[in-house]
């Protein structure tokens, strides 16, 4: 199952996350924000591929929903700083819910708050048929 319908709504979430993590780790003072966005990406990947299986380390068997958390539960044993797993799950699932969930709930009728831009869009539309041309 892909997690997005189209290169444009990947590349849309990208600069989403680019803009979130770049401002927080101003704020922050992080110069390293390489972590909050693996985490991010892992985060919505497991949302909506719940159900998949992953092996880690070749026989620690665990379902994709759970990765972020198993991570973040190794730094923790490992004495490491967790804080770039809570941040990054943080902005993962505020795009989860504000892209997936909101517009499933019936109050609000279907509305996508966060649906990629027309510009965006036609920009891959084009590139992509300039590749199939060549």
């Amino acid at each position: 199952m892909h997690t997005f319908a189209g290169f444009a709504n990947y590349l849309y979430y990208l600069l989403l996350n680019f803009i979130v993590i770049t401002l927080l780790g101003l704020w922050m003072n992080e110069y390293s924000l390489t972590e909050f966005l693996i985490e991010a990406l892992m985060y919505v990947w497991g949302r909506k591929n719940e159900q998949r299986p992953l092996l880690f380390l070749f026989f620690i068997q665990i379902q994709a929903q759970y990765m972020v958390w198993f991570l973040l539960f190794l730094n923790l044993i490992s004495g490491k700083s967790i804080q770039s797993n809570l941040v990054g799950v943080m902005i993962g699932h505020t795009f989860y819910y504000f892209a997936f969930i909101v517009p499933n709930l019936p109050r609000f009728k279907g509305l996508q708050l966060l649906s990629t831009p027309k510009f965006l869009i036609n920009i891959c539309k084009y590139f992509e048929r300039q590749n199939q041309l060549q």
